[in-house]
């Protein structure tokens, strides 16, 4: 479940992927016959754009970023940057044909050693710089609370009003000990977006509610 918090008219859908043989088209004329009105997308849906304007009337969207765990790389990665301007590319020619209204970010994944990870930081804001969108950073098992408002301070001085704010994920808080309720209040001035979905004890496994 995703919420977009700002003027205080929220926003509330899915993360739509391929599941199974079903495509993008498919899926989210499923979720507009029960009255969903904003989904979350990523780069998958780009090989199906041309089907997809239709499908996406009066649909507002999220689009998600690449992820390391997803995709083997991100936007920190200086090794993809053939890929990264083609993400760029896609979400600023195509915005208004997949109705984008902010982009998802993750800070850089710890484990990777392609750059320093202050470097890293510094490459992924740089790229973020150039979307037409604003863009959420979200918090990730990787980063302790602090450690995670320290790259967004990061963030907020190098792209300004162009990180928007927090995309705040109870999961990624609970599987590492800290309680989302309070974690919530902590960041709430800055929290704009919400990833809601069940987890295990340790584990981020997006799971339905009342699953884990």
């Amino acid at each position: 479940s995703k919420k977009n918090m700002q003027n205080n008219h929220p926003l509330v859908g899915f993360t739509v992927d391929y599941y199974k043989s079903l495509s993008h088209p498919v899926i989210i004329d499923a979720l507009k016959l029960i009255g969903v009105r904003f989904i979350e997308i990523n780069r998958s849906v780009f090989r199906e754009i041309d089907k997809l304007d239709s499908r996406l009337k009066n649909v507002t969207t999220a689009f998600h970023l690449p992820l390391v765990h997803d995709d083997g790389w991100d936007f920190s990665h200086p090794d993809h940057q053939r890929e990264i301007d083609e993400t760029i590319h896609v979400i600023n020619t195509q915005r208004n044909k997949l109705h984008i209204h902010h982009a998802i970010a993750h800070p850089p994944e710890k484990a990777d050693t392609h750059l320093h990870p202050e470097s890293s930081s510094d490459y992924l804001f740089r790229n973020l710089s150039h979307l037409q969108v604003p863009v959420y950073l979200e918090n990730v098992p990787d980063y302790t609370p602090s450690e995670y408002e320290e790259i967004f301070k990061t963030g907020k001085r190098m792209i300004g009003d162009k990180l928007q704010g927090m995309c705040w994920d109870a999961s990624h808080f609970h599987i590492k000990g800290y309680d989302p309720i309070k974690q919530f209040e902590h960041f709430r001035k800055h929290i704009g977006t919400i990833h809601l979905s069940d987890c295990y004890p340790d584990e981020d496994v997006h799971l339905p509610f009342d699953s884990g």
